[in-house]
């Protein structure tokens, strides 16, 4: 009997022992996902989408603005403003970090023009995603990228539209026939909305 006894009070002093060590509630691990980037009420001054050397930068009034979630954003979409400086500069990465308390940060490390069609302008930004603490996800670090869409319906002087997706991991650099057939898509929407508007 003492012998049962002593037993059982070890393993009640081993189970308090584990339940003190595990965390109360482990948070999941980030995997994969994506959103999608836009801006409301925006409008440009820049007058030519394409900026070249000397035009690098987009002056803008509005704001940037997310959604349409994939993967682990599904219903972790950041809200507000994610990237904020007047004008943007296309030359400069940290112009494109940005923190949210909910899902972590985004910080930039290089910015790469790719090849476009006329009258629209792609941008790859590549960086790293963190989850910190206080986040939805468990501590971690990851590689991120921004690909940015800005097209000029018409050609300058006319608005610039942006859009694009925020990933990570990151998204691969995207091939040439790829930015093209999208700029292209790009191009005649702005077009089919350019003829509506001038109907109404």
């Amino acid at each position: 009997m003492r012998i049962r006894n002593i037993l059982a009070a070890s393993i009640v002093g081993a189970v308090t022992c584990a339940a003190s060590i595990m965390p109360a509630s482990a948070l999941p691990s980030f995997t994969q996902g994506s959103f999608a980037i836009g801006c409301t009420g925006c409008v440009t001054t820049t007058t030519d989408v394409t900026l070249n050397s000397t035009t690098n930068s987009l002056d803008y009034t509005g704001s940037y603005t997310s959604g349409g979630g994939t993967g682990d954003f599904v219903g972790n979409i950041p809200a507000g403003n994610l990237v904020s400086p007047t004008p943007l500069d296309f030359s400069n990465a940290a112009d494109f970090n940005w923190s949210d308390g909910t899902i972590g940060s985004f910080t930039a490390s290089s910015i790469l023009k790719l090849s476009s069609p006329a009258n629209t302008a792609t941008f790859y930004v590549k960086g790293t995603f963190d989850t910190g603490a206080g986040t939805t996800w468990d501590p971690g670090s990851f590689s991120a990228s921004e690909i940015w869409n800005l097209n000029q319906a018409g050609g300058p002087p006319n608005q610039i539209s942006l859009s694009g997706t925020f990933q990570s991991p990151a998204a691969p650099v995207p091939e040439p026939a790829s930015i093209a057939l999208l700029g292209s898509a790009l191009l005649g929407l702005g077009m089919a909305r350019r003829r509506k508007a001038k109907k109404a």
